[in-house]
């Protein structure tokens, strides 16, 4: 029960909370000290577009994925259906995020797995590194784009998500700047506490 709980019940909760908590943290919380990366265009540099789009993006290919059998197609963006998400979300906008956030080739996954190490137990191999989680959808199989475990969307624009892409082109400046951030996050959300 503990290991089916570890892995799969993470992926079974639900997909609105921590996407929003990225745009509550990112976006909305203020400090009063000069940060280091995370002001003025920082999600534009690091994004290519603002935290609550790069959500959306997401959002859409986890619904896209969700209603399709795990399949998406950027070409439906075109089509009179989706008329009200780009007038929301322009069609250039998802691809472009897509494209630097998001999609992997399959020889591109394979490149990011890590290799069989013959002194680690057979039964760690879940604990090693997941390409998926870095690049959630697969490109080059079908003609459309596949997506195998959506949640992994959601992980990926999620609070921690953000904070390791931010680690990636940052490093210790990102994460300095993530913990003033926090601090007055945590200390936004006790003060409701406060007030009911």
């Amino acid at each position: 029960m503990l290991r089916m709980s570890g892995e799969q019940m993470s992926y079974q909760v639900p997909i609105f909370n921590e996407p929003a908590r990225s745009i509550a943290l990112f976006e909305e919380t203020r400090v009063d000290r000069q940060l280091e990366v995370l002001h003025g265009d920082w999600a534009q540099e690091l994004l290519g577009c603002t935290v609550a789009d790069y959500v959306g993006v997401a959002l859409l290919f986890h619904t896209g994925a969700l209603r399709n059998s795990g399949r998406l197609n950027l070409d439906w963006l075109d089509g009179v259906h989706f008329e009200p998400v780009v007038q929301e979300l322009a069609a250039s906008k998802v691809r472009s995020v897509a494209r630097d956030h998001f999609v992997a080739s399959r020889d591109e996954i394979k490149r990011r797995q890590p290799g069989h190490d013959p002194r680690r137990h057979r039964d760690a191999w879940r604990y090693q590194f997941n390409p998926l989680e870095a690049r959630p959808v697969v490109t080059g199989l079908t003609a459309d784009l596949l997506i195998p475990v959506p949640g992994l969307l959601v992980r990926k624009v999620s609070p921690l998500g953000v904070y390791h892409t931010g680690v990636g082109q940052w490093s210790d400046k990102f994460t300095r700047d993530v913990g003033w951030l926090f601090e007055a996050y945590v200390g936004r959300q006790l003060g409701l506490l406060k007030r009911s």
